[in-house]
């Protein structure tokens, strides 16, 4: 027997005016053992300047994806921590270009392992997370369908049954970088999650999967008479 993760806290940050140093607001109430992730949406409409992330201190990498190689339009970065409970309110990152930024923080709980990542779907359209098959087989599964893009058209359906946990962020700046999450609890081997139907625009997306924990065994005692 296992259940799925627990998303805890969650909290959000924008960089409204483009610049190399950003301030990402992490969840409340952090507790050693807790999974943190980040999911670091970026945008360089104008400047059209390709660019990397330096990764928040203590963070590991889960995967990246831009539109143009780097950060030319849109990009995401999904990066994941094992709280130690000695966190802060926030956590800095840097980027080697000029770019806006939107961050969405969770922390969650019974979870096992580390996450899964899809690879990346980019280009222009619909953010269109693709299939993923983490290994293992199935388990109770905490589905994420991600998807960002520049400029702010707002989400006007999200992926089909991905009902829970739907957000959408964007900076208010001339590049407003933008970012939507949906999750579904689903015990399987597979998903592929739906589009996020927005207006026509530069895009990536990807799904990340995370198993839940095993449920603690029942040990029955026999007495003896």
């Amino acid at each position: 027997m296992a259940s799925f993760p627990v998303i805890e806290t969650t909290n959000t940050s924008v960089l409204d005016t483009a610049g190399t140093s950003h301030t990402i607001n992490l969840p409340t109430g952090i507790s050693a053992g807790d999974l943190l992730l980040i999911f670091f949406a970026t945008s360089n409409y104008w400047g059209k300047s390709s660019g990397t992330l330096t990764d928040p201190s203590g963070f590991t990498r889960l995967g990246t994806g831009g539109d143009g190689g780097g950060f030319d339009d849109s990009g995401m970065t999904v990066l994941y921590k094992v709280a130690t409970g000695s966190e802060g309110a926030t956590i800095g990152a840097t980027t080697s270009a000029n770019v806006a930024s939107s961050h969405t923080t969770w922390r969650i709980s019974n979870y096992t392992g580390t996450p899964f990542i899809s690879t990346f779907d980019s280009g222009s359209g619909d953010p269109n997370p693709p299939a993923l098959t983490p290994a293992g087989g199935a388990k109770d599964f905490l589905w994420i369908a991600v998807g960002a893009w520049k400029d702010s058209p707002g989400v006007t359906a999200y992926p089909t049954d991905y009902n829970d946990n739907q957000s959408t962020l964007s900076s208010s700046g001339g590049q407003k970088a933008s970012h939507a999450l949906a999750t579904l609890s689903l015990n399987t081997t597979t998903q592929d999650p739906g589009v996020f139907n927005i207006s026509d625009n530069r895009k990536v997306a990807c799904t990340v999967a995370l198993a839940g924990a095993p449920a603690a065994a029942f040990v029955h005692k026999m007495t003896m008479f």
